[in-house]
């Protein structure tokens, strides 16, 4: 596969120009399996990122691993970092899927789908989000680290080098950097 981010090509052979990203999503479609999800099971999420907006407040970002979720269904928010807390009532006030960068609002989303969801004011990351009838914890396997590795290029002279080390248990972050 040879890919051009900046020109948008890819091809199969060095030899033949590309003349969009087509061969990529269609090797990439070939080769990685799509997600298993389970949308008759109760619903579960874990909250993996926070947003805020100034009108409704801070917003859970995560995966539905599980089930579905309406809008104003009622759901049981088990707070992560307390685990000896019980579990609190909440309500769906509102839920957007992603399409790229963009928010749209629906009213119902499904096991695969990434959301972000307000209406629960103090949530925070690694929160499990699950239906009344089934109140279970996601756990989050404890010292795994996960490298983010970016690079980007801001001009032909220099590269921006972030790498992020960041493990669930401590929740402690180390950075490095090169210019």
């Amino acid at each position: 596969m040879f890919c051009s981010g900046r020109n948008g090509t890819a091809s199969y052979s060095p030899d033949v120009v590309g003349t969009d990203l087509m061969p990529l999503f269609d090797t990439i479609l070939e080769y990685i399996p799509a997600p298993e999800a389970d949308v008759d099971a109760p619903f579960q999420m874990l909250v993996s990122a926070i947003d805020y907006n100034e009108y409704v407040g801070r917003m859970a970002i995560g995966r539905i691993e599980r089930g579905t979720l309406k809008q104003n269904q009622e759901i049981m928010v088990c707070n992560y970092h307390d685990p000896d807390a019980a579990p609190k009532k909440a309500k769906a006030v509102s839920m957007y899927e992603f399409e790229g960068l963009a928010k749209n609002p629906v009213t119902e989303s499904t096991a695969g789908n990434i959301i972000c969801l307000s209406g629960i004011g103090d949530i925070t990351i690694g929160d499990t989000i699950c239906a009344p009838e089934c109140v279970e914890v996601f756990r989050i396997v404890e010292d795994f680290p996960v490298i983010v590795f970016l690079t980007t290029l801001f001009s032909p002279f220099s590269t921006f080098v972030f790498l992020e080390t960041f493990s669930t248990a401590k929740f402690n972050c180390n950075f490095a950097s090169v210019f």
